[in-house]
């Protein structure tokens, strides 16, 4: 079910920032392909939250902008559009992280690891739901409300746009412990949602054996659905609150 589209753009003589509007449109157009007619994965495009309770250095409210939020009764998806022309590079800095850059023909331009940024968007996200989950997870098992979201899976998936290449050095590969996350042609990220969302699925049932992290943690369909309002509730469009700087910076 998609939820909520884009917001409106207007159009912008910096042409990075027309590439990535049609990145992150490309990708939204793939998932409502994949998903409108969902009931069980909920997407929200475009999504900014602010959030006073975590500031930025100068001590304005934090905010963190997500291209595209998916979410389902045992966590989150967060995909990150990245507009590519030519090739990307993503190789390992030999300390557990990933460095990345935009390769032109021969030139080489570094820029921040959109998985990283991605995993910054999903604590800020965490931290916001936490503050609110005494409304927000109503269900009872025994009298006892069910849980936090500190321990809410959040699986970050970087979107290719179609026209680029990936080229993953020295066989580079993300994170697959506790969980997978992906980066990949933004025509494929559906079916890697629909993979990991299967797996969730499966490992929830009480039939079948654990698999480790997956179906663990989970929300009941009416919480799911007080979650699902409150985001759209808490969005907060950029030129609705000019004062406030982004927590995350947010490249096209």
């Amino acid at each position: 079910m998609i939820l909520k589209q884009q917001d409106p753009r207007p159009p912008s003589d910096d042409k990075k920032l027309e590439a990535g509007k049609r990145a992150e449109q490309q990708m939204a157009f793939y998932l409502h392909r994949a998903f409108a007619e969902r009931e069980d994965l909920l997407v929200i495009n475009d999504l900014r939250l602010v959030d006073p309770r975590q500031p930025d250095p100068d001590g304005s409210p934090g905010a963190a902008q997500i291209d595209h939020l998916v979410l389902h009764r045992w966590g989150v998806f967060i995909v990150e559009s990245k507009s590519v022309t030519d090739a990307v590079e993503v190789r390992s800095d030999g300390f557990g992280g990933d460095e990345w850059c935009r390769v032109y023909g021969r030139k080489r331009i570094g820029f921040a690891s959109p998985l990283k940024q991605g995993a910054r968007q999903g604590e800020f996200l965490r931290d916001l739901l936490r503050a609110n989950s005494t409304a927000l997870r109503q269900k009872k098992v025994f009298g006892i409300k069910q849980g936090t979201f500190r321990n809410m899976p959040v699986q970050v998936l970087v979107a290719i746009s179609d026209n680029g290449r990936i080229d993953r050095k020295d066989k580079w590969q993300p994170r697959s412990k506790p969980l997978n996350d992906y980066i990949a042609k933004a025509d494929l990220i559906p079916e890697k949602i629909e993979a990991e969302f299967s797996r969730h699925k499966r490992a929830a049932s009480l039939f079948t054996k654990e698999d480790g992290a997956y179906g663990l943690w989970n929300l009941d369909p009416s919480d799911l659905h007080r979650v699902m309002d409150f985001l759209l509730q808490q969005h907060t469009p950029l030129n609705a609150n000019p004062g406030t700087q982004l927590a995350t910076q947010h490249e096209p």
